[in-house]
């Protein structure tokens, strides 16, 4: 929690205010948030995740509105980003960035390509939830009054609900800026298989009523039962094979009965899948041992870069080398291509993150550019510069070291 707190109190445009709503806890949120003067706190008994952000927006004074969950954490730049959004499409009803996907320990895991939205929102959203990370978006409240609340019947979903509901009469805007942190951990309500495919069916199904004589919304519906039927399928499959390693009592086969009973055709094509996978690892895992000097082949060892077969050598050598260098991430941080090790080993310390690509069809990226040619790019302007994987791949090698140097602040590090 108090990560969460201080993520939203070290926002570059300072918060109306910070509320921290206790729903029927059993450890003692009052110690952690007296730390902070100005933060308040608000308890109710237990009534679910969706009454609780009810009574918590309720409470709230602005006329925006974020929710975060104890667990993660906002990027210093997320209310200003969603803000500028609003700027841009001030009749939208919310909108959204993406998002970093953390360990328990803080450290990323991976960076989710952003969803982008259609012409039509509820379209779009009909198809499949935009929105990967709740705390990514940002509500406009006189909306949320005028559509009502989170449905507090939902155990789960509740969220998606909303959007869909939102998104039916207002516009939505999105972006591409990873603007907050989400933490896996073992009791996330996500693995709970069954209750989400249940859930995001009932809302799906609820939807059958708005629809109209609207042919474009009706497919899109189709098309969004078919992808959650699928989408967890696959999940419990993978989870119920994972688990026949440790012996049949540790496969939950009641969570898996369920699950089919909900999505018979679509828990068949991915167990069949599964299964065909497996027998033809099989031949794989004999092949497991590798002959580097043999050069009588045409495909690579590894079509994944490794990653298939465990860590890539190189990146053993690149993450050791930057753990050590932590204290230098900080500031204004440039990374080329993605913004990952800028996030894992600057944290905190870094107020202001850029991505470089070559290419401008890149969305995430925020400057352009060649570093071999570099007139467009800043001088002066980064307290450090992660480059990896990307000398090696420039002709004029001295050139792009050049123009590094030239995009530092004095004193600053690459």
């Amino acid at each position: 929690m108090a990560e969460a707190i201080e993520s939203a109190l070290g926002q570059t445009v300072v918060p109306a205010e910070v509320i921290v709503f206790d729903d029927g806890s059993t450890d003692d949120p009052d110690a952690v948030v007296r730390r902070y003067p100005g933060v308040r706190l608000i308890r109710q008994s237990n009534h679910g995740l969706a009454a609780a952000r009810n009574t918590g927006w309720r409470a709230a004074c602005g006329h925006y509105v974020v929710f975060l969950d104890a667990d993660d954490r906002l990027m210093p730049e997320a209310l200003a980003v969603n803000l500028q959004r609003f700027d841009e499409k001030p009749h939208s009803a919310f909108v959204y960035g993406s998002f970093y996907d953390i360990d328990a320990g803080g450290w990323v895991r991976t960076s989710p390509d952003p969803r982008f939205l259609a012409e039509d929102a509820y379209e779009s959203f009909l198809k499949t939830n935009l929105v990967s990370m709740h705390a990514g978006v940002m509500y406009r409240r006189d909306c949320l009054e005028e559509v009502g609340e989170f449905d507090a019947r939902l155990r789960c979903c509740e969220d998606y609900e909303l959007y869909l509901r939102l998104a039916r009469r207002y516009g939505v805007a999105a972006g591409v800026e990873r603007i907050a942190e989400y933490r896996h951990h073992d009791t996330n309500m996500s693995r709970d298989i069954p209750r989400m495919l249940g859930t995001v069916l009932v809302v799906m199904h609820r939807q059958s009523t708005c629809l109209k004589n609207n042919l474009k919304w009706r497919k899109a519906r189709e098309t969004g039962i078919r992808f959650w039927k699928s989408y967890y399928a696959e999940q419990q499959v993978s989870h119920t094979f994972s688990a026949r390693s440790s012996g049949l009592k540790g496969v939950p086969w009641r969570a898996t009965a369920k699950v089919f009973a909900l999505a018979p055709v679509a828990f068949s094509t991915a167990a069949s899948r599964r299964i065909l996978k497996a027998l033809r690892s099989r031949e794989a895992r004999v092949r497991k041992a590798v002959r580097f000097a043999d050069l009588r082949r045409l495909r690579p060892i590894s079509p994944h870069f490794g990653y298939d077969r465990g860590k890539p050598v190189d990146r053993r050598y690149i993450e050791d080398f930057l753990s050590r260098q932590t204290d230098d991430i900080k500031g204004r941080v440039l990374e080329v291509a993605d913004g990952a090790y800028t996030v894992q080993y600057g944290g905190t310390r870094v107020t202001h993150s850029d991505m470089l690509h070559v290419s401008p069809d890149n969305p995430r990226a925020t400057l352009v550019g060649d570093l071999a040619k570099g007139g467009n790019l800043p001088s002066e302007a980064f307290d450090c510069i992660v480059l990896t994987q990307t000398l090696h791949l420039i002709f004029d090698l001295h050139k792009a070291i050049a123009t590094l140097h030239r995009m530092l602040k004095p004193g600053a590090c690459c």
